[in-house]
């Protein structure tokens, strides 16, 4: 994981269990004159990345791809890859009045920085933002249960460090000011997880569920939740539970418009779901990750169930901008506590 919580797995994962928060404000500032906060990485914090001949990247694309260097590496470094691995990876969601960033490159671009390690065939991209990468998850989990590789890697990446992005996000009164009741605050990062069929891994996801919200933020129908509801009871299905989630980890931003879509699938999974429920949202540490948000999802969840520290069974979900909903469910197996410390995973 790379994001302004941490440089690094493990350090990114202890600051938000801290509730390290790295809001801060920064040199931009809206028509009104007023600071727009972010949560953002270090510049000194990046790996040096002067592009490739494959594409003229804008600024907002040579971020994510510094961002998404300096996590892959680490994931690479620690996951003793036999032959190329698959990557799914979930990039930013189009988005009304901007101009997307050709990120048709990025992966061929991120595979040539790697050196050897990714499978390009079989490699896929999800423009999909928040939830992008639950529908990431649910192609590599395809991809192991059909026996097309040995090992997947499961990424997302995205950064909202881009003026004209906030000059949008501001106007439509999405960001949360220092004059606004509601709104969240722009971050970025990238994360990455490999995944393995293996039924002995300590902690284990079952395949995910997904959805489509008709009601989502773009939209002018009332959101009802039935495209998170769709994903989480898939999702609860594929786990085929013995007992209730004892956490939720998920994407909350602070919009209230994502709280009150929680809030209508919570009731009606409520049955699945402990009493003493824990509900965890990274960005209020991290600031909203967009497509990184899944990925750093399953990291953080992962390291706290063979920690001890988060309480298995844990629901995680995500809901983009647009349409896509997503969810998944994280367990320990059955022969382990997982109070072992070992990060090993596997999917079912």
């Amino acid at each position: 994981m790379l994001n302004p919580a941490g440089l690094g797995a493990m350090a990114s994962s202890s600051a938000i269990r801290a509730g390290i928060s790295q809001y801060a404000e920064t040199d931009y500032v809206n028509p009104q004159n007023v600071a727009i906060k972010m949560a953002l990485v270090p510049d000194d914090g990046l790996p040096t990345w002067t592009g490739l001949s494959l594409s003229k990247p804008d600024a907002r694309y040579q971020r994510m791809m510094q961002l998404a260097v300096g996590a892959l590496s680490e994931c690479l470094s620690a996951g003793n890859l036999n032959a190329p691995v698959p990557l799914f990876l979930a990039l930013p969601e189009k988005r009304p009045g901007r101009d997307y960033p050709a990120l048709e490159p990025f992966l061929k671009e991120l595979s040539l920085i790697s050196g050897d390690t990714l499978d390009l065939v079989q490699s896929r991209i999800f423009s999909l933002g928040r939830a992008g990468g639950m529908f990431a998850l649910a192609s590599a989990c395809e991809c192991l249960q059909q026996g097309q590789a040995q090992s997947v890697i499961v990424g997302g990446v995205d950064s909202y460090l881009d003026p004209t992005l906030l000059g949008i996000l501001d106007h439509q009164k999405r960001l949360m000011l220092a004059n606004s009741a509601d709104g969240f605050i722009p971050g970025e990062g990238a994360a990455f997880v490999i995944l393995e069929a293996d039924e002995n891994g300590k902690v284990q996801v079952a395949a995910p569920g997904v959805g489509s919200e008709p009601g989502h933020y773009y939209s002018d129908a009332t959101c009802e939740g039935q495209g998170l509801t769709e994903a989480i009871t898939q999702a609860l299905d594929n786990a085929a539970l013995k007992q209730r989630i004892q956490t939720v980890v998920c994407s909350l931003n602070g919009e209230g418009a994502h709280s009150k879509e929680w809030g209508a699938s919570c009731i009606r999974v409520v049955p699945q779901l402990a009493e003493d429920l824990v509900v965890e949202h990274p960005a209020e540490c991290c600031g909203d990750l967009g497509a990184a948000t899944v990925p750093t999802l399953l990291a953080h969840t992962s390291i706290g169930m063979a920690k001890g520290f988060i309480q298995g069974p844990a629901l995680l979900w995500a809901s983009s901008d647009f349409e896509p909903r997503g969810a998944a469910v994280m367990t320990f197996a059955t022969k382990h506590t997982g109070l072992e410390g070992d990060m090993s995973a596997g999917t079912n």
